[in-house]
């Protein structure tokens, strides 16, 4: 028996960071202790052309979110993707958000049914081939 597929190209296809809190936990601390200091004395030392000792501490600082944001997304299951609608479907979301947005009474209702609906108009394939390189395949079922 052979096996047919709904093939789509992977243009909509958007990276969700599932593990940023962890990466963000260190990296705002450091800025905020480390790097922002450093960058306001660059500026004092600006104007005598002394900018570059600064430069290096907060150099330094910066290299360490890097290598925190390196470490953590390079994890297992630190990113997800997610395949984002049609235009079709989110042209029908906006329009009925509109509508329940201007009318009154109860019709207004009917814009939420039709932004119901409008998931169930799009279809999701059953293959991805990137656009950039063909040999990249994702297959989104079992």
């Amino acid at each position: 028996m052979q096996e047919t597929y709904k093939v789509g190209l992977a243009l909509g296809v958007t990276v969700l960071p599932l593990d940023g809190l962890a990466a963000n936990l260190v990296a705002v601390q450091l800025s905020g202790i480390w790097i922002m200091p450093w960058a306001i004395v660059s500026m004092f030392l600006l104007p005598f052309g002394l900018e570059g000792y600064a430069r290096v501490p907060m150099t330094a600082g910066m290299e360490v979110i890097m290598n925190v944001a390196h470490s953590v997304a390079s994890l297992a299951g630190a990113v997800g993707f997610v395949r984002t609608g049609s235009i079709a479907g989110i042209s029908i979301v906006a329009l009925a958000g509109l509508w329940l947005c201007l009318w009154r009474g109860r019709w207004r209702f009917l814009g939420v049914i039709c932004g119901a609906l409008s998931v169930s108009i799009t279809t999701l394939p059953d293959v991805l081939i990137s656009k950039s390189d063909a040999k990249t395949v994702w297959k989104l079922y079992g």
